[in-house]
């Protein structure tokens, strides 16, 4: 019973939040009068991700604990014991039994109200964050300051290191599920679910907007990112013709048309949602850094560069306007520091 009551009080204000995001949802689809919500998809989604991180960990702790087996021990038995006592205990597997079974339903009602921006509010802000870009970057904007990347392979990398997003993102999801530092676990899962209901659908939604990619389909109006979309067709075009389909090319590329097409349709399948502002991938990506300082230097060193090449590649690839990325990272140090304050002020897991 303790433990019970250790996990409920650290996981309280999690479901709470994860709650009434969820009655939102249901609302929304209420009003719409069609059901957009698809939790089955984003279990199957998480529970792939965990089996293919669950792999790596045992496989990377299995060799990281045979130079440790003392000599005539059962290798087997040292590394299931140091498993057992250290990193599977029943508050680690209970905890994040928890974040497993609640994270696709929250996945799952953050693309359901994605998804719904466009039935709600028209997409009106393109041309002002256009205009903001501009002023802020000098009279260019940003994409032609980024023409310095030359060349087809420095593109293609910058859209795997976008695409590697994904990996990390449910990484460190569920590094954190397991981690025996509650407090720091509890200020990242927390500031996680705030910055994709307070950006990804509130904000997204009081300040729709398509992006770069989508400016001549939606927008009707002269197309100052027809440049760039060109160079970035003729790029993937030249991948296509070198590789085929399952080759390499600008991954980007498919998922753009894949989102237009279920804007288009209205026919959801795997991924749908247009919006640009903020920019989820850098906001998380922001997080993803304030993680790692809070945890040691070269990891905070690492994950900031991370977040710097996801800013740019968000601009490169056509994705977002630049002031989509500064304004999502702002909003997630806002966050981040907000919780921090308040766990201190609070003493709450002692923060």
């Amino acid at each position: 019973m303790t433990l019970l009551r250790t996990l409920w009080h650290e996981h309280m204000p999690l479901l709470l939040l994860i709650l009434a995001h969820l009655l939102s949802g249901y609302a929304l689809q209420a009003y719409l009068g069609q059901p957009i919500m698809n939790m089955a998809l984003s279990y199957e989604v998480v529970n792939l991700f965990v089996v293919l991180f669950a792999v790596c960990f045992l496989s990377g702790h299995a060799l990281w604990s045979l130079p440790k087996v003392p000599d005539g021990a059962s290798a087997f038995a040292f590394i299931y014991h140091d498993l057992k006592t250290v990193w599977l205990t029943p508050h680690r597997l209970l905890g994040y039994a928890i974040v497993h079974l609640s994270l696709p339903v929250f996945m799952s009602t953050f693309q359901c109200i994605k998804i719904a921006i466009p039935a709600v509010v028209p997409f009106s802000w393109d041309v002002a964050f256009h205009d903001w870009d501009v002023a802020l970057h000098g009279g260019r904007m940003p994409w032609e300051w980024l023409q310095f990347i030359e060349g087809d392979d420095p593109t293609l990398w910058l859209n795997v290191a976008y695409n590697l997003w994904f990996f990390v993102l449910f990484g460190l999801v569920v590094w954190q599920g397991f981690s025996n530092n509650r407090a720091l676990r509890f200020r990242f899962l927390f500031s996680f679910l705030l910055i994709f209901i307070l950006g990804g659908n509130l904000l997204a939604m009081a300040l729709a907007s398509v992006g770069p990619c989508f400016w001549g389909l939606e927008l009707g109006q002269p197309d100052p990112y027809g440049p760039l979309m060109e160079r970035l067709h003729a790029t993937n075009g030249r991948f296509l013709s070198a590789n085929g389909v399952d080759g390499a090319h600008l991954w980007s590329m498919d998922v753009q048309e894949q989102l237009w097409a279920v804007y288009d349709t209205h026919i959801f399948e795997t991924v749908g949602g247009i919006s640009a502002m903020p920019s989820m991938h850098v906001a998380s990506a922001v997080l993803f850094a304030c993680l790692g300082w809070a945890h040691s230097k070269p990891l905070g060193v690492l994950l900031t560069a991370f977040a710097v090449v996801i800013q740019i590649g968000s601009v490169h690839l056509g994705w977002h306007y630049a002031v989509d990325g500064y304004i999502g990272g702002a909003l997630t140090l806002a966050v981040w520091f907000g919780v921090g304050w308040v766990m201190k002020k609070t003493g709450y897991l002692q923060a």
